[in-house]
């Protein structure tokens, strides 16, 4: 885990700002990797953020409406539209009717203007005092940064209150490269938000929640 990302969940935790944003995790694009990264270390850590109470987001290609930035949900959701129950990502969303699915090319992982029923935000204008730490896993590791993270710091009202930590084990990487990566993603962000980027793997995430318990 980098330096600070310990302390950031803790605070983020206590804070109730903690939110994670699963990136394209579909069980099929696992499985033609050469190298096989575990599925089920996605799959697991969905659960252990769901047993916390932490606000989960999946990000996703809506083959119907590419374009469009509006949310659905698996229930009442019509059956001609991406995703629904037979897909093979279905083990990564077992709560499916209480989390939302956004296509993605919507990149605001902190605040989104149809989040409200996620984590109580109702202003669709964020707020230069909103606060979030984004974990981001899922099959394309790249994504997490350069889509989801960084897109996020653009539109945050004050990027300065927001940080993202990059669950290692639960994105496509392969263990023997995990330093590699840091450093090639950390090269490929700009410069003023590097140091607001963090790495971890899941059961380091998980062992900073129940630190921020711990005097």
């Amino acid at each position: 885990m980098t330096s600070s990302a310990l302390q950031w969940i803790s605070n983020a935790y206590l804070g109730g700002y903690l939110r994670a944003a699963f990136i394209d995790c579909q069980k099929a694009e696992y499985l033609h990797l050469d190298d096989k990264t575990p599925f089920t270390t996605a799959r697991d850590f969905a659960k252990s953020l769901r047993e916390r109470r932490v606000p989960i987001s999946h990000f996703l290609y809506d083959q119907s409406k590419p374009k469009s930035l509006q949310p659905f949900l698996y229930k009442g959701a019509q059956h001609h539209r991406f995703p629904n129950r037979n897909m093979d990502f279905e083990g990564v969303i077992p709560d499916s009717n209480n989390e939302w699915v956004y296509p993605k090319e919507t990149y605001n992982g902190f605040t989104n203007p149809f989040s409200k029923e996620v984590v109580g935000h109702v202003d669709r204008t964020p707020s230069p005092d909103q606060k979030s730490l984004l974990l981001c896993a899922g099959f394309t590791a790249r994504c997490c940064v350069q889509e989801t993270a960084i897109g996020s710091f653009k539109k945050a009202a004050n990027p300065d209150n927001h940080q993202v930590v990059i669950a290692l084990n639960a994105t496509n990487l392969h263990p023997n490269y995990y330093d590699l990566y840091q450093s090639d993603l950390l090269a490929a962000a700009p410069e003023e938000i590097r140091h607001q980027i963090g790495f971890a793997t899941t059961g380091e995430i998980i062992s900073a929640i129940h630190q921020a318990f711990t005097p």
